[in-house]
């Protein structure tokens, strides 16, 4: 069985993340699937796809919801509930945002691909310094 193309980018990011040693992330499951007598409720809905948290001291929880713009459902960007959701972990102290690139994910974590830098880099995909 082929995985998704949102599964392997989600793959891809997670790799990425966690090889940067910025942060230490693993996906989540959100909704509910259905097991031998009912079902089994995962993350709420609206949940992002990869949490954790990291590790530059502060413990500072990490929320990215990713999207392939690959796909159709990729390309309509994150729903309401996912927006709502990571502008109030984001409002909370979290670092928290929508990536359809492993780029991206790692300008979220404060980590630059293209300088290898953890803070401070000015690329136009870190929009600026990171923050400490």
């Amino acid at each position: 069985m082929r995985a998704k193309a949102e599964t392997v980018l989600c793959r891809a990011m997670i790799n990425a993340i966690n090889a940067s040693g910025r942060a230490c992330v693993w996906r989540q499951q959100s909704g509910r699937v259905a097991v031998k007598r009912g079902w089994m409720h995962l993350a709420p809905e609206g949940s992002s796809d990869i949490v954790g948290y990291l590790l530059d001291g502060s413990g500072r929880h990490v929320s990215i919801e990713v999207k392939d713009l690959s796909t159709g459902h990729g390309k309509r960007g994150a729903s309401a509930e996912q927006t709502s959701l990571l502008a109030e972990v984001a409002a909370a102290g979290a670092v928290a945002g929508v990536a359809t690139s492993v780029d991206e994910a790692l300008a979220i974590v404060g980590f630059c691909a293209q300088s290898r830098a953890i803070a401070g880099c000015r690329c136009r995909l870190c929009a600026g310094p990171a923050e400490p």
